[in-house]
């Protein structure tokens, strides 16, 4: 039997889930439902919520969850990209596409998505600044990255106040140049969710809880909450 993870040193909440997926949707409808109270009784009902979603199998798997739920919840939600890879919108992996289709699928085709362009990430940048940001649903790479900030790439150590950089994975596992929020962005969001998908992820989850500094281990959003795959543990 393989030894217990202790999680003591991860920042933030840790939540083991038998269904990562359904513990993420559960947890945003509820997030965006006390919101929507507290908003409403103090600025009236013409209000947007900002989600910022991840691509890659948790990201879809997530979105979803949480899209096939909707009762009008999400209606009001204004949508933005984690990252993006520096292909063409049509191309497989593209997560603007992923995105739009499982809006689209879900009749949520009015919806606002921001599209992230390789070419201009000031112009993503602006959209960030000066304003409110409610939750980001943040995936888990096997190497421990989170968005696009790899272990050992130039993202993670650019100022404090760039919010979107472009970058790549210097290991070369993951093709593509990217474009992705910094960690500065993230930790303007009042609640980030690392989700946790798959026992291939095991390693890097027992190299955090041991200490290493891997990338998403670094975030520090207003709250952070952990959503970890019962597999793993």
């Amino acid at each position: 039997m393989a030894e217990s993870i202790n999680f003591d040193s991860f920042y933030g909440q840790v939540r083991i889930c038998d269904d990562v997926a359904s513990a993420y949707k559960d947890l945003v409808t509820g997030y965006l439902k006390d919101l929507i109270s507290t908003k409403s009784s103090t600025n009236g009902t013409d209000i947007r919520y900002s989600l910022a979603v991840s691509g890659g199998s948790s990201g879809k798997a997530c979105m979803e969850a949480l899209c096939a739920s909707d009762d009008g919840l999400l209606t009001n939600v204004e949508w933005f990209l984690v990252d993006e890879r520096c292909v063409d919108k049509t191309h497989p992996d593209s997560n603007y596409k992923l995105i739009r289709s499982l809006l689209d699928v879900n009749h949520l085709e009015s919806a606002v998505l921001h599209d992230m362009d390789c070419q201009d990430v000031e112009s993503y940048e602006s959209l960030l600044v000066g304003r409110e940001l409610d939750v980001i649903q943040l995936g888990f790479g096997p190497d421990g990255h989170c968005a696009s900030l790899f272990p050992s790439s130039l993202a993670l150590v650019v100022t404090d106040e760039k919010l979107v950089a472009k970058n790549s994975d210097p290991s070369g596992l993951n093709k593509h140049e990217r474009v992705t929020l910094t960690f500065a962005a993230i930790n303007k969001f009042d609640l980030a969710v690392i989700c946790v998908i798959g026992e291939e992820k095991r390693d890097a989850v027992r190299a955090i809880s041991l200490g290493k500094q891997l990338p998403a281990a670094m975030i520090r959003a207003k709250k952070v909450i952990w959503l970890i795959d019962s597999r793993i543990v």
